[in-house]
């Protein structure tokens, strides 16, 4: 009688890491970057050679990474023309360029009143109190009020600055027109104190300054 020799087989499944790959860790802050860390065993080092430790590290890598966008969420600011502000309070058109003009008039009582006022600059992060383009006679301020008509253009000075002490039919909107160029705002502004958004920094979803087109 014939034997029947069954060979039993044990099949070995390789586990691989279910979180993010190392790349995904270094790209996120926090908790990403330790995720990172746990797909390293299945990756390949530069040789080509599989290892799981070695690819662990790699993911460690990814959160130093993570920790090096700190440092890129800094905005530094400048003052392109080199000439800021100096006098006070002292009134005048030329004042405070990148300030919060109808917040600040709104406190004094002999300072006139704005419906929409700011400050045009060359780049996004300048500082307050520097002096922004030179828009005379080239640059000028178009504001469209919500019945669809056209503002006559407002100037902008030799220090950027532009107001408008009209009235304004809202929500508007607003775009900032020279040469045959213009850099318009997609949405209707929140206010029409600029500078109280557009900021060295931006908030409220602002980039930073009013740019000059």
């Amino acid at each position: 009688m014939k034997k029947i020799l069954v060979l039993s087989s044990a099949l070995f499944l390789s586990a691989s890491c279910g979180g993010k790959h190392a790349s995904d860790g270094a790209d996120s802050d926090g908790p990403g970057a330790g995720s990172g860390g746990s797909t390293g065993g299945d990756g390949f080092d530069d040789a080509g050679n599989g290892s799981g430790g070695d690819g662990g590290n790699g993911g460690v890598g990814g959160s130093g990474g993570a920790g090096g966008s700190g440092d890129a969420g800094s905005t530094p600011t400048l003052c392109t023309s080199q000439t800021h502000w100096t006098n006070a309070d002292r009134g005048s058109q030329l004042m405070h360029p990148g300030g919060t003009c109808i917040t600040c008039h709104a406190t004094n009582r002999s300072a006139p009143k704005y419906a929409v006022a700011g400050t045009i600059y060359p780049t996004q992060h300048e500082q307050n109190d520097c002096n922004g383009v030179n828009g005379s006679g080239s640059i000028t301020v178009v504001i469209t009020d919500a019945t669809g008509r056209v503002l006559a253009p407002i100037p902008v000075n030799n220090v950027g600055n532009f107001y408008y002490t009209g009235t304004i039919a809202g929500p508007f909107h607003v775009k900032v027109v020279s040469s045959g160029r213009e850099n318009a705002m997609m949405d209707a502004p929140a206010t029409g104190d600029c500078n109280s958004c557009h900021t060295p920094e931006g908030v409220n979803s602002a980039p930073g300054r009013i740019l000059a087109p």
